[in-house]
This record gives structure tokens, sequence and C-alpha cells, in this order.
């Protein structure tokens, strides 16, 4: 069997987490861990997230990490590592676990916040020895540099990492409401965030490219260093939305300058567009899940970095062709582009769901009654206008985070799979079946396939739908004379009717 890497976005819900394995012969090698964090769906979704990255692990001799990237501090990104080194034992215990051990590990922001945030990530790695790379200000291995790590054939290497503020001090005292505060904190954790870039492939290299909490300051950097070096990254397979998707900070561009007559809004929007269109994605992915704090991943970000995705990599089978994505839309959420009429798409504030055959790939895969199922209005095609996009068909009833009675899972991984010469295999959804009956494995089994019994299953694209045969012409009518249709008056179309 050929060597394969498989990145796979985990279903951690409101949070970020993802881990990148090689398997050759059907043995893990070397696996690196970006984040591991969740806030909000942390028992639902995040725990069984960290469960299921401890069982890859325990499935080695000699369960090790190669290395670890943490972009930040935030809890969301770090909060889940207790969780999963607690399967294991330290280098030196005693005891029935497998002991684990931990190689590098790179982090975005300052040491001291490690230390004094409650969960203390850095810590508890060192525990397990690992060892701890401190990065300087504004560091970046584009187009070379010292940071990077090569394991089993993947390259690891930083766009951007530890962007500073003009004048962090001055930011804090400025700020004097208690929530003012915790903004500006917020947005000096979020701003150092690791952007780190994964490559795998000798004929053909695949870039993947995971921006942690970026915000628009930090795309702003990573794109005076992808004008410096055209093309470097592109095209990349996959692209994680900074943030979680949030509008709020991946268009905040405190500390750039707008130039002649632009508008704040204009230039977030240029920005944000540039750092896309340099990097060419052919996909991009959102780890989310819907938080009544959060407002993640908002359609104007999904807009915005779907401006170079491709079409149809999955399909669950739901419809042909199509698979399920869930985005925040508020009312006003495109009214930056000319004309719009801001209460028209879509006509009630929140999370909807749809149906997409572009590769979007959001973690909140499916939202709505399941006892009331049916496929979403929703179509995303970053090609429409958002004036042509028809409704949601329900509202605000929560699904189960396992499954229903008919509905899909509501949290879903994403694995993506290239072959050693650099080609994309395959893109995979990776489920948790805690909750799924015997109908209902039933039911995917048809679609995808026979299934293996483990609890956490991929489960590979539904087949292509085959062409419809095409029917026989009708026998030809000889008609004496043809009258031809009056046409309609000045004004009017004929429209199909609706049942």
């Amino acid at each position: 069997m050929p060597k394969t890497m498989r990145y796979t976005v985990l279903p951690v819900g409101q949070g970020s987490g993802a881990i990148v394995e090689v398997l050759e012969n059907g043995v893990l090698q070397a696996p690196v861990l970006i984040d591991l964090g969740s806030r909000g769906w942390n028992k639902q979704a995040g725990q069984p997230s960290a469960t299921f990255i401890a069982e890859r692990l325990e499935q080695m001799a000699a369960p090790k990490l190669a290395a670890v990237f943490l972009s930040h501090v935030d809890s969301d990104h770090v909060n889940l590592l207790r969780r999963l080194l607690a399967r294991f034992k330290k280098p030196g215990e005693v005891g029935p676990k497998k002991t684990l051990e931990i190689g590098d590990v790179w982090f975005g922001g300052e040491e001291s916040d490690y230390e004094e945030s409650r969960d203390r990530p850095l810590q508890q790695l060192r525990e397990y020895g690992a060892t701890v790379h401190a990065l300087g200000v504004g560091i970046s291995d584009v187009p070379t540099g010292t940071v990077r790590l090569s394991s089993a054939g993947v390259d690891y290497s930083l766009l951007i990492a530890n962007v500073a503020e003009s004048n962090p001090s001055q930011k804090r005292r400025r700020i004097d409401a208690s929530d003012q505060k915790r903004a500006a904190n917020s947005f000096l954790r979020n701003v150092v965030s690791l952007c780190v870039v994964v490559k795998f492939g000798k004929v053909t290299p695949q870039y993947i490219v995971a921006p942690g909490d970026a915000i628009g300051l930090t795309l702003a950097e990573s794109n005076k260093i992808l004008r410096d070096n055209p093309g470097i990254f592109a095209p990349v397979l996959s692209l994680a939305l900074p943030h979680h998707g949030s509008a709020t900070s991946t268009y905040d561009m405190s500390g750039v300058k707008a130039t002649g007559n632009e508008r704040r809004d204009q230039l977030a929007t240029r920005v944000v567009r540039e750092f896309v269109d340099h990097l060419e994605a052919h996909s991009i992915t959102a780890s989310a899940g819907e938080s009544p704090t959060y407002r993640h991943p908002s359609s104007r970000v999904v807009a915005d970095f779907a401006r170079t995705v491709l079409k149809r990599w999955y399909s669950d089978g739901t419809t042909p062709n199509e698979h399920f994505f869930t985005a925040y839309y508020p009312l006003d959420e495109l009214a930056l582009e000319g004309g719009m009429n801001r209460n028209t798409w879509p006509s009630s504030i929140g999370w909807h769901t749809g149906l997409t055959e572009s590769n979007v790939f959001t973690i909140d895969y499916f939202r709505g009654n399941p006892q009331i199922f049916s496929p979403p209005e929703i179509v995303f095609d970053p090609g429409r206008a958002p004036n042509e996009y028809p409704l949601a068909r329900y509202g605000g009833v929560n699904a189960p985070y396992g499954f229903g009675p008919t509905a899909p899972p509501r949290a879903a991984g994403w694995g993506f799979v290239i072959a050693e010469s650099g080609e994309r295999e395959e893109v995979e959804r990776l489920v948790d079946l805690r909750f799924a009956t015997a109908e209902e494995r039933a039911s995917l089994e048809a679609v995808h396939g026979p299934l293996p019994p483990q609890r956490f299953v991929f489960l590979p694209s539904a087949p292509a739908p085959e062409p419809a045969a095409e029917a026989e012409p009708p026998p030809a009518v000889v008609r004496e004379a043809t009258v031809p249709l009056p046409s309609p008056p000045a004004g009017l179309r004929r429209v199909r009717q609706l049942p």
C-alpha cells in the first residue's frame, strides 16, 4: 500500500483541532497535532474528538506525537490536551496505560500567557517529554526559515506568527469597560496566532493552511509576505477560515492604514480577498459550533473565502453531488456589495443549514428538527448573487449531536487524503456513530458501502449519480400547418407555474 497523508479537521464543535497522520502499509507514522480545544460543544463533540485522537495513538506500538502546534493560548484551542494526555503514561511512569512521547512544540504568543492560563498546556506537554520552542516577533518561514519541521515526508512551516500590534500597552490602557477589556485582550491573543502550512507530495505537492484565530491585521501582514513570494503555496488544497469564520475579527483592520478615500469596510474586504487570491484555496473548512455567544462561521466570511473553491469533492448522498453546510446569516451580512437589499436574504437572522456542491466543509454540519427532516433550500454557490439564494425551510430547532430518527449528525470532521505523489485521493467525513441505530447504520452503508465496527468512522463520498439515460426521441409528427402562439404583452414574461 503506498504512503498517504490524512489531514483531519476534527469535529470539536466551537473550537479548533486538526491532526496530520501518515499511513504506510496501514501503519500510523509521525502524527502531528495542530490545536486541540473546544468550548460550547465540549462534551458532545470536543471530548469525543480527544478520544478519537487517543484511540489513533493507542494503535501505535510506541505512541508519539512528532509535534504539536498551538496557534495561541485561547482555551478553545488547548483545553482538550489534558483529556488526551490523561489516556497515557508520562515517560518513566509505571502502569497499564501506554506511554506517550511528544516531540517538538511551537506556540503563538508569549510563554507567560500560557503559564498564567488555567489550562497551562506547555507545562502539560513538557511532562511528556516535549521540547518547547519560543518564537520571536513577526516570524515567517517564507521563503526559508528556521522553524521548519519535516517528519515522515510531511513538511511544516509558518506563513506568519506573532504579529505585533502597533501599541498593545496603549490599547490596554485606553479600554475601561470590562466587555471592552475582554475584546482588547482577545485581539492581542488572536493577532499573534500561528498560521501553519502543511505540505505533502513529491511530484505535485499539496498545501494545507491553518491560520488559527488570525485576524485582519494578521492577514494583512501575511499579504506582504505572499506578495514578495507569489505562488509559493498556491494552489492550496484546503484553507481553514480564520477564527472559526468570525466576521468581527476576520475584518478587524486595527493597525492597518486605509489608502486614499478607501473606507474601513472596503479596506477589510480588500485585505481578505487579497489573502484568499494569493492562496487560491480549492476548499475551505470552518471549525465552529452554534453558540449564543458567537456567530461563526459568518456567511460573509464563507462567501469571501470561497472565491477560489472547486466543486464536487464530496457528496453524502442526500441529494446528487451535494453535502450540508451551516453558516450564520445576519440580515445585513452582504450589504457591502453594490445595491443589495439588506432585508431580503435571508429573511430571518441566525444559523441556516443548506446544501452545496462547492468545497465548503463546516464542522456544524446539519441543524434542523430531525422529526421533520427535509432537505433545506439554501444552496451555496460562490458564483451566484446573494439575492438569488432561496431561503431555509426551517428555523431554530436543534438536532441532537449524534443521530436523530432521520437526520444526519450535527458535528462532523473532514479528512483530506493525499497520495505520496501529491495527488488528492479523497475527502472523507468523520462521524461519531455512538447514537446511530442499526437502521441508520444500514442506511449509511447503502450509500457509502460497508462500514467498520469502530465508533469513529470516515465516510467516503457517495458515488456520483449515474447519468440519466437519454430518452428516445418522440416519433415525428407531420402537421399540415403550424399556428404560432401569441406573444405575451409587453413587460410580461412566461413563468413556470409552481405546485
